[in-house]
């Protein structure tokens, strides 16, 4: 694992050097030498420090203010919750994002929330605070907390995992409490999307669902799982922050493939609630598309994890993309758990499918944003509603940033760089499939080109390579390192 010391020893450039140094000399201190070592300094606060030091002369003015600076005393963490509510989101007739009332576009930010009812059922607030805190300070908008949690692993009783179990089985406190959860959350600006079934143990009596369909077919656990969604929605469908799915991978989890049993309690959810988003669940077949149907609103799917490339090759996968672009013209889509950003240990050691490549997860929002779907960040820390360490927090900055730099309504298609139209030279790219590890150059530029001009982003560059246009100029408004692998937004 990166530690400080290894980071002050070898660190990697970033583009804030120039605007540091600039820092350094106007500080009054250009007579002394800024070091590597010290560079390094300020380029670590930045990275992994981004909420104390969100700007490099914040970085910087603790080691090297001016002469007659005062001292500037750390910010405290605000974890106060805000007073106004939150409008209910509604969706619209081809388009691919959620609404307000008054018709505008909402720049809708997941992260996973596992088991964060967990906590607040144990009265952790001072742990669930610090995470919307976390959140919200992050532009953080909707979280999704999975309720139903009953099996073995999330009663902690497997090597890797921790007790955030959860189930209507508890009584009343467990029921009296979801109001004001969700309240809570809202009180941060936060909407929350609702799993019912994170699980189906409660329904079946099994201590741990088999993968294999065990719903179909069974009366008398649909009847209980029925009972269970009419209390849930009944009881919550009148708070305007909430939105529902239905299953958390319900082929994973005992309903079984394209569950027609899923289907019918997201129906009688729109029936319970007309008024409130739903969706299914993830058929976690990138080829399925069997739950991007009516009554649901949107549809989400968790999106395929490729290792190669630091994960890289996960985002030139979704150029083209069944349940992606299948969804299109037929409602949102989100990107629900898409590979772990961030810190990937488990624990006991083993990894989790992901990587902290801070260039993957620049690269993986600026896809999703260019395909015009709902983004949704995914860590490991984040199944425990753990707080991010460092490695975590710089994947989600950096995150942030690729969403921040495209325009959710860019107009414009979407293109591929070696396409006539764009503004690459062909020969840039790989010629074959079998080429590309070797490949000195970018696996893929996508982009989208309209009358505004051309946004794109250019997937898994060599460190350090120069790329240019060839029939127009083009300018880098962010360029993300990590290890051997960059990535880019560029304008044209």
């Amino acid at each position: 694992m990166m530690t400080y010391q290894w980071f002050l020893d070898n660190g990697w450039p970033i583009q804030e050097d120039r605007e540091i140094i600039e820092q350094w000399k106007s500080s009054g201190r250009q007579t002394e030498d800024l070091t590597q070592r010290r560079l390094n300094h300020y380029r670590y606060r930045l990275l992994f420090e981004s909420t104390r030091f969100p700007t490099p002369g914040k970085a910087c003015d603790e080691l090297f203010r001016t002469k007659t600076a005062d001292p500037l005393p750390d910010p405290i963490p605000n974890t106060q919750p805000r007073k106004d509510a939150l409008p209910p989101l509604s969706v619209r007739s081809g388009s691919r994002f959620f609404h307000d009332p008054s018709g505008r576009v909402v720049d809708v930010r997941e992260a996973t929330a596992m088991g964060l009812y967990r906590l607040w059922l144990d009265n952790r607030r001072d742990r669930v605070d610090e995470l919307l805190g976390y959140f919200r300070d992050h532009n953080i908008n909707m979280i999704r907390p999975l309720f139903e949690l009953h099996s073995e692993y999330w009663h902690g009783k497997n090597s890797e995992s921790k007790d955030r179990h959860n189930t209507h089985l508890e009584g009343d406190h467990w029921w009296g409490q979801l109001v004001p959860f969700i309240r809570h959350i809202e009180s941060f600006g936060i909407y929350t999307r609702c799993c019912l079934f994170g699980g189906i143990e409660a329904f079946v009596g099994l201590p741990t669902a088999p993968r294999t369909d065990v719903m179909t077919g069974n009366p008398d656990a649909i009847a209980k799982a029925r009972a269970y969604v009419d209390q849930f929605v009944g009881t919550t469908r009148d708070l305007p922050s909430v939105l529902y799915e239905v299953a958390n991978e319900p082929s994973q989890i005992g309903f079984g493939y394209d569950s027609d049993v899923v289907k019918a309690l997201g129906k009688r959810i729109k029936t319970l609630a007309p008024n409130r988003l739903m969706n299914f669940g993830a058929a976690c077949d990138e080829d399925n598309t069997f739950y991007c149907d009516q009554p649901a609103d949107f549809f989400d799917e968790h999106l395929r994890r490729m290792r190669d490339w630091d994960y890289l090759a996960s985002c030139k996968r979704l150029i083209e993309h069944t349940a992606v672009d299948y969804a299109k013209d037929r409602m949102p889509f989100v990107s629900g758990e898409w590979m772990n950003l961030g810190n990937i240990t488990r624990a006991g050691g083993r990894l989790a499918d992901g990587t902290p490549s801070t260039a993957t997860a620049f690269c993986s929002a600026a896809m999703l944003r260019l395909k015009r779907c709902v983004p949704s960040f995914h860590a490991h820390c984040l199944l425990w509603c753990d707080m991010p360490d460092t490695m975590t927090d710089a994947a989600l900055v950096a995150w942030s940033r690729a969403l921040d730099l495209i325009p959710m309504t860019f107009p414009g298609h979407g293109i591929n760089g070696h396409w006539t139209q764009s503004p690459f030279d062909k020969d840039i790219f790989p010629r074959t499939d079998e080429g590309t590890d070797a490949w000195y150059g970018p696996v893929r530029i996508f982009g989208l080109d309209g009358h505004e001009g051309y946004i794109g982003v250019s997937i898994r560059e060599p460190r350090d390579y120069n790329l240019v246009g060839d029939k127009r100029p083009i300018q880098t408004l962010h360029l993300e390192q990590w290890g051997d692998w960059q990535s880019r937004i560029v304008r044209a």
